[in-house]
């Protein structure tokens, strides 16, 4: 009777012990490693409010890169670590991304022109904090003043614009035009 106990509870730990290993597999098969390119400008794309995000392989991407900052003005080439949650939150990502590597950060020459389309002026789209001029939480220098007051003063109004910025170097750009 002895031995069929032993047997028993033998092939029990065997049968554990393979589970644990099969769970350890599931949880590496759920981070991996990805290379992916970050444009050297922002659009506006709409989460739980009007946000920034950046352009990943073209596309909006609304997840934050943990260990990366973003600079406006430059191209990166990263490598990113991603892992999957299987039971996120409502409102969250089922993936979760950190730097591995930046691959390359390739700057934009001076003067390019970012021209960005169909700009809904909600609550707090173009602001002003301790004068200084923001676009959603990017900061930006005027050209003219004039014309980042009336773009400020359109602000809240529900219209659609297309805004120009112009690349001043650094990561800092410069409001040049909107209609």
């Amino acid at each position: 009777m002895q031995s069929k106990f032993s047997f028993s509870f033998l092939f029990f730990v065997c049968l554990m012990f393979a589970s644990a290993c099969n769970n350890s597999d599931e949880k590496d098969a759920s981070s991996y490693e990805q290379s992916t390119s970050i444009a050297s400008y922002m659009q506006p794309c709409t989460g739980v409010n009007q946000m920034l995000c950046v352009l990943a392989d073209g596309k909006l991407f609304y997840d934050e890169i943990e260990g990366f900052t973003y600079m406006w003005g430059y191209t990166y080439e990263l490598t990113v670590e991603v892992n999957e949650d299987g039971s996120p939150s409502a409102d969250a990502s089922s993936k979760q991304y950190s730097l591995v590597s930046i691959n390359s950060s390739v700057e934009d020459e001076l003067g390019v022109e970012y021209v960005i389309d169909n700009v809904e002026l909600l609550d707090s789209t173009i602001h002003m904090n301790d004068g200084e001029y923001f676009f959603l939480s990017q900061s930006f220098e005027c050209e003219d003043t004039a014309l980042c007051e009336s773009l400020l003063n359109m602000n809240n109004s529900g219209g659609i614009v297309t805004i120009t910025f112009k690349y001043m170097g650094n990561g800092v750009i410069n409001l040049i035009s909107w209609n």
